[in-house]
């Protein structure tokens, strides 16, 4: 008798432990459905932002482009300074454009999916647009520029738009940690590659934050 009723009280305790597993199962099961309803929701929400943005910035940055082509196709009346400080807003503004089309490609982006539409690029040319844009927006004349490409240094294979938002990136880091001196461009073939390499005299970035390179809105400026 005792037997039996010690089996049945281990079956009556395997069935609630039983019951119990299957409860928070369910529980978890339902939190994740409703997570992911939130996620979606949220992404969705995302979608729609991304959406009104583009609406929002592609008229006025094309309409930017589009008058700063025909200043400078009709620049017969303006100085070569005027020009040149035009030809800058074109670049600036048909980058942002670029860049606004990307927009849309937010998803791609993050899924590394993005396309590229390279061609032969001329490296020294580059650098100075992205040189030339980066004096004009921060107008520090305590820093000194220099363009070190040679020209026997091949056209590169490349997306310029990206290239260009890539050097404009590291050239913004190179600022963010350089108060005064110079900062120069130079490059290196190695077989069918070309190194692009960025050097300044600033104070270098603190090693506690090299690990944060790569991730968004990282690394803060030198002064925060």
């Amino acid at each position: 008798r005792d037997f039996f009723f010690s089996s049945f009280l281990f079956l009556v305790f395997l069935t609630l432990q039983n019951y119990l597993i299957a409860s928070k199962s369910a529980k978890s099961l339902n939190d994740i459905e409703t997570l992911s309803e939130s996620l979606s929701h949220n992404n969705s929400l995302k979608d729609d932002l991304i959406t009104c943005i583009y609406k929002e910035l592609k008229p006025p940055m094309s309409s930017i482009v589009g008058l700063t082509e025909s200043i400078i196709n009709g620049g017969d009346r303006l100085s070569p300074d005027q020009i040149l400080d035009v030809t800058l807003i074109n670049y600036s503004a048909v980058h942002l454009c670029k860049l606004t089309d990307d927009i849309l490609d937010y998803s791609k982006l993050n899924s590394k999916e993005i396309t590229l539409n390279c061609r032969p690029i001329n490296l020294s040319r580059i650098v100075d647009i992205v040189i030339l844009i980066m004096k004009s927006s921060q107008q520090r004349d305590n820093i000194v520029y220099h363009n070190n490409i040679k020209a026997d240094v091949p056209e590169v294979f490349a997306d310029p738009n990206r290239l260009q938002q890539i050097l404009n990136n590291l050239l913004e880091l190179t600022l963010a940690y350089t108060s005064k001196g110079s900062i120069t461009f130079s490059a290196e073939v190695n077989g069918s590659n070309v190194s692009i390499s960025i050097e300044d005299n600033g104070m270098g970035i603190p090693a506690w934050k090299l690990t944060k390179l790569f991730k968004k809105y990282s690394p803060a400026p030198a002064n925060e």
